[in-house]
């Protein structure tokens, strides 16, 4: 188990909201979410910001101390999944972040290195800097990037990457990552695995099949004429394990089947990580 040793953090407690059910997460420092079903984080994101009422607590410390969620929203900066590119310079484009959070546009602009030109004509690493702009208004203690890794040409995702980590730390923020793709555990420092609105797995060890699936189905550059096993992973069930329909282990050990499909398992400790799978529990060790 990981603990996060900061003043600040996001504590989510017994959530449920949507497809999310008593989800239970300590967000500080560079916290990652890795899962490949995006309902999952776009409920935990919609509970976050407070746009849809909830079961269960979304609580925000700063300087080790609980503050207002309408305080801390302030002090919150999001950047989307999907960047839009209207027919905008920059400079309109973010005034308005400027009249709720502060700044001026032209120095942020100029620190950025960002033309003023038309968000239409920007590539996605331009149009990141435009996105990333709020980051440098007033003050930030939580930064959160929605999958936009999923939804970038490759040649930015790194850039993209390098440049949030660094401006977290400029700013003493907390970086929150969404992630669909292990590819990018190696800069987290606390990491949670969320399938089918629920947490299965804590932790970088990649124990759970899912994780294993997730970790697995990477692309790779392989060898001329190597076939690469890229495992296919749908939409989770609602009743048992949500990832039992695609689990191999299950499916090879018979004794597992109908516990995997009508029950889910209770969170256990494996050395210093936690999951959720019959497959540790020492009464189904074989």
């Amino acid at each position: 188990m990981y603990y996060i040793l900061v003043s600040q953090m996001i504590k989510v407690k017994g959530l449920s909201i949507n497809c999310l059910n008593g989800v239970n997460l300590e967000l500080g420092g560079i916290s990652c979410i890795l899962g490949n079903w995006g309902k999952d984080k776009e409920s935990l994101i919609s509970a976050i910001l407070g746009k849809e009422k909830y079961q269960g607590k979304v609580e925000f410390y700063v300087k080790g101390v609980l503050i207002d969620n309408k305080e801390a929203l302030m002090l919150t900066r999001v950047i989307p999944q999907y960047m839009e590119k209207p027919n905008v310079k920059a400079s309109s484009f973010l005034y308005p972040f400027t009249k709720v959070f502060g700044g001026k546009v032209k120095e942020i602009m100029q620190v950025l290195d960002i033309e003023d030109k038309y968000l239409s004509e920007m590539g996605d690493y331009e149009l990141f800097k435009v996105y990333s702009a709020p980051l440098f208004m007033g003050d930030v203690k939580f930064i959160l990037l929605a999958n936009l890794l999923n939804s970038v040409e490759e040649q930015a995702k790194a850039r993209i990457l390098k440049d949030l980590i660094k401006i977290s730390k400029m700013k003493n923020s907390d970086l929150i990552l969404l992630i669909d793709s292990a590819e990018y555990v190696n800069v987290c420092e606390s990491l949670y695995v969320i399938y089918g609105g629920r947490i299965l797995e804590e932790g970088k060890e990649f124990l759970h099949p899912y994780s294993m699936a997730l970790l697995n189905s990477r692309i790779k550059m392989g060898n001329k004429h190597e076939k690469i096993d890229v495992m296919e992973i749908g939409q989770p069930t609602s009743e048992g394990c949500p990832f039992h329909e695609f689990c191999n282990e299950m499916k090879l050990r018979k004794y597992l089947w109908i516990k995997c499909r009508l029950e889910m398992p209770d969170m256990m400790n494996i050395g210093e990580e936690k999951v959720a799978c019959w497959l540790f529990r020492e009464e189904f060790r074989q």
